[in-house]
């Protein structure tokens, strides 16, 4: 393989997603997956969240007197970035749980509601026959992964958000874990 080929494989690599779930250290039971950030990724990511300003006021001056206009990164379309390139899963996150990062969250669902937002869980709702009922069920519920609950989550939650910037642009975490996973590929045969 010749030094061009090489370049090109490791540019290759950079764009490939690795992912990897690891448990969410503030929520004891609740596993994410995460895509590895790579500098292609994140690219992306900030190509799709950047924004030039139009207005004459936000522009600065350069060196030789030109107007350059100010580029900003839009929070929400990096947010929904986040939620849809980055975050691709979970697992074991329940409304008990996401309250415990969201204080002030009530949910205070009917029994309809509660119907439509878990139609998997039809047969356990047969028994609910009161208020309390219905919210010891819905506290055991696993809430699916979807791009919205990731973004509002990232929105909301400023330690969410940033463990997992920080967790999927680590390689360490991705490297590390491949290893692991060798060892026990390996020792099991």
């Amino acid at each position: 393989m010749n030094p061009n080929e090489f370049a090109d494989f490791i540019k290759l690599a950079g764009k490939k997603q690795r992912v990897v779930e690891f448990e969410y250290p503030f929520l004891e039971g609740f596993y994410v997956e995460l895509v590895f950030a790579s500098k292609f990724i994140m690219n992306q990511i900030y190509d799709t969240a950047r924004k030039v300003s139009d207005k004459s006021d936000s522009t600065t001056i350069s060196a030789y007197g030109v107007k350059i206009p100010v580029e900003r990164l839009d929070k929400d379309k990096l947010r929904e970035a986040y939620a849809g390139q980055i975050v691709v899963g979970w697992r074991g996150l329940t409304i008990k749980k996401l309250q415990a990062v969201v204080p002030g969250l009530a949910v205070d669902l009917t029994l309809e509601q509660a119907k439509k937002l878990f139609p998997k869980l039809a047969t356990e709702f047969v028994a609910v026959k009161t208020d309390a009922d219905l919210q010891k069920v819905i506290e055991k519920v696993d809430l699916p992964y979807t791009v919205e609950l990731a973004f509002a989550m990232l929105e909301v939650t400023a330690e969410f958000e940033n463990w997992v910037i920080f967790t999927a642009t680590d390689s360490k975490n991705y490297s590390k874990i491949a290893e692991e996973k060798e060892k026990e590929i390996k020792n099991l045969k």
